[in-house]
């Protein structure tokens, strides 16, 4: 519960175990914990994988919030109730990555570990495909989809993206790039102070490699993994070396590394 709403959650069978390190995800725009649902199964057996969803996503009731520093600030307060395990790793994907890049700047002692995925130090998606949403959603929502996938992505896994994304209302979308588009932290990511994987699809087109590259040129010690064939929708994509690579580094930071079977 954040301010006496509940916060939409899921985790893998086993849950939160004390003993292990946790993996607490977070969505992108108009997305929900049901883009986690392959790293939940499979990352389950080694460590705790929760998905939370942001104000306004699935299971958490709106309202809306109107930044990325908004979003931050909630989230902190849900992660100073989260139950106490072995570490708490926060990743986040695109719109999530902001937030989780915003928490560790304004409360790194929540953290353990940082892990950007497909994002940036600013917003700076196609204007082409965010003024297309705004005034053609059906038709912005296919040049998302297009723009999101490596061109060798499976046709069915870029068909079940876009029936969902179908699903979400528009308000919801738009609200989420609206939160985003003054989102610029290039000169205070040098002030991050937890260990940080970045890691992104060589083929992103709506976040290019090159944001990935800055932000680990930038974030003291932070480690870079590029995913070749792969676009914006790299975990989904390529969900078994992105695992494995997320996995690694979680167990690294708990001194207990190792690759899944």
């Amino acid at each position: 519960m954040v301010d006496g709403r509940p916060v939409g959650l899921a985790t893998g069978r086993q849950g939160l175990r004390q003993d292990r390190p946790t993996l607490a995800l977070i969505h992108g725009s108009g997305g929900s914990r049901l883009v986690w649902r392959i790293q939940l199964r499979y990352l389950d057996d080694q460590i705790n994988a929760a998905a939370l969803e942001l104000p306004g996503h699935g299971q958490t009731p709106g309202p809306l919030l109107e930044s990325v520093n908004d979003l931050a600030v909630w989230l902190i307060k849900v992660l100073e109730a989260w139950p106490r395990t072995k570490l708490l790793v926060l990743a986040g994907a695109s719109l999530g990555g902001f937030v989780a890049l915003e928490t560790a700047l304004l409360r790194p002692d929540l953290l353990d570990g940082l892990v950007l995925i497909s994002t940036g130090a600013v917003f700076d998606s196609d204007r082409d495909v965010t003024e297309t949403l705004e005034r053609d959603h059906q038709g912005g929502l296919q040049k998302f989809i297009q723009s999101a996938f490596a061109p060798q992505a499976h046709p069915g896994t870029i068909r079940q993206s876009f029936k969902f994304l179908t699903a979400v209302p528009p308000e919801i979308l738009r609200a989420d790039l609206a939160a985003a588009r003054f989102f610029d932290r290039r000169a205070e990511i040098k002030k991050i102070k937890v260990p940080t994987l970045v890691l992104c699809g060589a083929l992103d087109r709506l976040t290019p490699p090159e944001h990935s590259r800055f932000m680990a040129a930038h974030i003291p010690g932070a480690r870079l993994e590029i995913i070749e064939g792969a676009g914006h929708m790299v975990a989904i994509e390529r969900y078994q070396e992105v695992n494995r690579v997320i996995l690694n580094f979680v167990q690294g930071l708990s001194g207990e590394e190792r690759t899944p079977g």
